[in-house]
């Protein structure tokens, strides 16, 4: 606020992941936009152990890792172009 709003953030870019997070594949594969052939197991697993309860997928995601999201068959609901999933409790 000080400098007036004078900074932009496009695309959402946040940084590198915090060095906590590194040690999940899944972290790496959606910072990097590359899915690997494990990106499903790696997702579930660091949802697992980190315990989300919801996941958030926004206008202009990685179509594929949409798909391989989705296929996990966890509770889903649209608000406007953003989809909620809701991880179900471990």
């Amino acid at each position: 606020m000080e400098n007036h709003f004078g900074f932009t953030q496009v695309g959402g870019y946040l940084g590198f992941p915090p060095e906590p997070m590194q040690k999940y594949p899944a972290v790496f594969e959606m910072f990097a936009n590359n899915l690997q052939p494990n990106f499903v197991a790696d997702f579930v697993q660091f949802c697992q152990v980190t315990h989300p309860q919801f996941i958030i997928i926004g206008p202009g995601a990685n179509q594929a890792m949409i798909k391989a999201i989705s296929g996990l068959n966890w509770p889903t609901r649209k608000i406007d172009d953003v989809t909620v999933l809701t991880v179900p409790s471990q």
